[in-house]
């Protein structure tokens, strides 16, 4: 009977009979399983990573092929050089007889991402015959975020390529970031002087000390950058720490920066930021840029962001603003966290309380107009914010406006029906009856306040927390 049989079969059949269908296998000993990716950036081209492969052939190997290592996992990885780092490789066949492969290595004077090994002579079992590559190196420098991995595979004198005989990729090393978080520690809290300093400078409810040839008190911001312990290459490492801090929508930190430089220098300017490798600050005067540098080779490392004036005694005019700082990116290395939550500045400045304030915008009989008149008696400006709660229990926020030192300023008509405007639930042309409270940037034993109501029987006069104690 004639039986057909395809190609590929036939092949294969062949191999197997002449003992070519086994698959070679490694095992990798000796190498550094955590490296720092920062500490491998950073060193020299003469720092080696050692390590050592076992070669298991699974084929019939002969004389003149050419065994290959190559590495994978990191594209720019490379071996070290022949000079650098010499292998030595020892071949064994399956009795434990030496002599299975005699292999002659490949004098590469350039770092390359394979290792050439030519088998020079052969005797006994050598397709099952285990070879161990000793000393062989990878230059640290080329080492990138990643695994490293090392395969093998037979070019014999008849082929093209190394597809004979191949192993499969094993892990050598991995190589990862030392950096694993950036988190906050202790957040600004300082609280603006309005009492005593009319916001030149912080009051002593945080008692922070404040920056070396600073006056007064300060305000700490404490960054904290986690890292691994124990990674090779790790105390190599000298990072830098970049922290973004952002100012409050329509407010600066001029006061820092009296040269208009930009630099933030501690030995001319009003203010006083603690120094780091640089301090800069926009041309916009909102964004400062703290960079600092230092050695990672612990768990953890804190930077800290000190503010104050540089004297007790500062310039005339509102230095420090109170503000919700928005959230601040911060950078070591690869990692970057640009949420992060560094605080506000609050004040000790005016609060008032008006428990009822009715409103009416419907022309006639029934119109009720709100007054609220404020007096700032001190030298400084100040800003004016309000938060306002009807009747339901809803409520919106809004910003009155500005008033200048030495000023009387109506509040209640126009600024305040341009903030009633933008709360969507209020329905002030049919009426309201309102809670309000004011926060003023102002001391408040400067400041008066006058609040009350106009309606068809005449001025009403309301009580509110600083004219009725």
């Amino acid at each position: 009977m004639f039986r057909s049989y395809g190609k590929a079969a036939v092949i294969a059949a062949v191999a197997s009979a002449c003992g070519y269908a086994g698959a070679a296998t490694i095992t990798v000993t000796g190498s550094s399983s955590n490296v720092s990716a920062e500490g491998a950036a950073a060193a020299s081209a003469s720092t080696n990573l050692g390590f050592t492969v076992d070669l298991n052939m699974g084929a019939f190997q002969s004389r003149d092929s050419v065994i290959r290592l190559s590495l994978g996992g990191i594209s720019t990885a490379r071996f070290a050089t022949y000079n650098a780092t010499t292998p030595s490789v020892a071949c064994k066949d399956s009795t434990g007889a030496v002599t299975a492969l005699d292999i002659d290595v490949t004098r590469n004077t350039t770092a390359s991402s394979t290792w050439d090994f030519g088998i020079a002579n052969t005797s006994g079992s050598t397709s099952t015959a285990s070879c161990q590559f000793t000393s062989l190196a990878v230059v640290a420098s080329t080492l990138g975020t990643g695994t490293l991995t090392v395969q093998s595979g037979v070019k014999r004198v008849s082929d093209s390529d190394f597809t004979y005989d191949t192993a499969s990729a094993k892990p050598v090393l991995t190589v990862s970031s030392q950096i694993t978080s950036i988190s906050v520690l202790s957040a600004l809290n300082g609280v603006v002087d309005y009492t005593d300093q009319q916001g030149l400078g912080f009051d002593d409810s945080g008692a922070d000390a404040a920056p070396s040839g600073a006056a007064g008190f300060g305000d700490h911001l404490v960054i904290r950058v986690g890292s691994q312990e124990g990674m090779t290459l790790s105390s190599a490492s000298t990072l830098t720490f970049t922290l973004n801090i952002e100012a409050e929508s329509g407010k600066t930190f001029a006061w820092l920066d009296d040269d208009n430089n930009g630099a933030l220098n501690n030995s001319t300017s009003n203010g006083r930021i603690s120094a780091g490798t640089s301090v800069t600050l926009d041309t916009a005067k909102n964004t400062i840029t703290y960079v600092s540098s230092a050695v990672f080779t612990g768990t953890s490392r804190d930077f800290t962001v000190s503010f104050s004036h540089k004297s007790a005694t500062p310039s005339t005019g509102v230095a420090i603003s109170p503000m919700t700082f928005a959230p601040s990116s911060a950078t070591v290395s690869t990692l970057t966290n640009s949420a992060l939550a560094i605080g506000s500045w609050t004040s000790n400045g005016t609060t008032a309380k008006i428990p009822y304030m009715p409103i009416n915008t419907t022309p006639g009989s029934t119109k009720i107009d709100p007054i609220i008149i404020l007096t700032n008696r001190s030298s400084v400006t100040g800003t004016v914010t309000v938060n306002v709660v009807n009747a339901r229990g809803e409520s919106c926020t809004g910003t009155l406006g500005t008033i200048d030192g030495g000023q009387t300023k109506s509040l209640g008509g126009a600024p305040l029906r341009s903030v009633l405007s933008a709360c969507p639930a209020y329905n002030i042309a049919a009426g309201e009856a309102m809670n309000i409270s004011l926060t003023a940037t102002l001391p408040a034993s400067t400041t008066e306040l006058f609040t009350g109501y106009n309606a068809e029987s005449g001025r009403v006069t309301v009580v509110n927390s600083l004219n009725g104690k």
